[in-house]
């Protein structure tokens, strides 16, 4: 999980670097990116959490483990992996700002149709190469990912879950009639300084879909919620016949 939050997390970053620079200065660009990646790596490194806390309530007996939740909750998940995913995410960072964006993927094909600062923009990843689209200019910028963006965010997207339980203590801390909460703490044993210290899920009873993942790293919030399994491919790769009138800049050579 953490290595889709940190990946989605650096594109969000760059991008919005991308559109606070002054139209036409690619220094100015270059510079608030590399700031802008330079403080998620940073984050990372002194990442402390402190995760919201799940709604409470009367105590009950849940009819499964918290466990057996996440395990089926994977199953269920996995579907993405043939099927595509679809979720809204909302970040604030220090310096940076609120993100909101609606996050499509599939495959290893990503598309980001972002809101920050007033400004809207949609990025595509694919491999290790971006396509941002930014309206109120009629701008595509192309750009090759650099290694504090993790190539995509989508290379490890399916398996959410897969590395969530691994060096965390996972409880159920409340349930009503269509949700479990679960919390996950990070145990004393996990040196990971990436690792959030605690994560807060809801669960879907009936589909066992993720409805809810949120956490907070020193400064860094964020929540990633609605996640749909199943997205047409079409959605998510950039076709320049979509932006017929659209100026290019091509930042790979």
């Amino acid at each position: 999980m953490k290595k889709v939050i940190f990946a989605v997390l650096a594109v969000l970053c760059c991008a919005t670097a991308q559109a606070n620079s002054p139209s036409g200065t690619a220094e100015s660009a270059k510079t608030k990116q590399a700031q802008a990646a330079e403080f998620v790596t940073t984050e990372r490194k002194a990442a402390t959490a402190q995760a919201q806390t799940p709604p409470q309530g009367p105590e009950t007996f849940p009819a499964h483990t918290a466990e057996e939740i996440l395990a089926k909750m994977d199953a269920a998940m996995d579907r993405g992996e043939a099927e595509g995913m679809s979720m809204t995410m909302a970040i604030k960072i220090p310096v940076i700002g609120s993100i909101t964006s609606q996050v499509k993927m599939f495959g290893g094909k990503t598309r980001m149709d972002l809101s920050t600062l007033g400004k809207k923009m949609t990025v595509f990843t694919e491999g290790g190469t971006s396509w941002t689209y930014v309206p109120s200019n009629n701008t595509i910028t192309i750009e090759a990912l650099n290694d504090n963006s993790a190539a995509s965010p989508a290379d490890d997207s399916m398996h959410l879950m897969e590395e969530l339980t691994e060096g965390y203590d996972v409880t159920i801390a409340n349930e009503d009639s269509d949700t479990w909460y679960l919390l996950c703490t990070r145990q004393k044993s996990n040196k990971d300084d990436d690792a959030p210290k605690k994560i807060s899920l809801s669960v879907c009873k009936d589909s066992y879909i993720l409805k809810e993942f949120s956490t907070s790293m020193k400064g860094v919030k964020m929540i990633m919620k609605d996640v749909i399994i199943g997205v047409n491919e079409s959605e998510v790769t950039f076709n320049a016949e979509n932006y017929p009138d659209a100026k290019v800049v091509d930042k790979r050579k």
